[in-house]
């Protein structure tokens, strides 16, 4: 996806820590790490910040935005110096029209996170049965 990443309005560079997209952020757009590292982070109740995932050059992250999701459940910071492509709704559906291979990358993101939360909700079960198990 990054090949066509100059169609896009907003690249921006970003310094260690600096939030890219704040938890709570209500529009629709969705990000490209161009270079560097970022973070997916929630807060919590205390207000204090999870780091939840980390990001690499060409993962993508905000795709459920451009498609109706009202609230970011999780914020997006910098954790080096990066460079992160923005796009909304618009510059995305611009960008498949000119490339369609972008659907098809976007959709092999999503399909490898279903399979991460799978993984994660079969690992939380197999730990919970096994506490079951011990409390006996």
């Amino acid at each position: 996806m990054s090949s066509s990443s100059k169609d896009c309005n907003t690249v921006k560079k970003y310094h260690h820590g600096q939030v890219i997209l704040p938890q709570g952020f209500s529009g629709q757009a969705m990000g490209l790490v161009e270079k560097g590292r970022v973070e997916i982070f929630q807060k919590n109740e205390d207000g204090e910040d999870t780091a939840l995932k980390m990001l690499n050059t060409n993962d993508m992250f905000g795709i459920g935005s451009l498609f109706g999701e009202l609230e970011r459940q999780t914020g997006v910071r910098s954790i080096n110096k990066s460079i992160v492509t923005i796009m909304d709704r618009r510059d995305f559906i611009r960008r498949i029209h000119k490339n369609p291979q972008v659907a098809f990358d976007v959709l092999k993101s999503l399909c490898l996170r279903i399979k991460d939360m799978s993984e994660e909700v079969h690992d939380q079960r197999q730990e919970l049965k096994n506490k079951a198990q011990e409390s006996k």
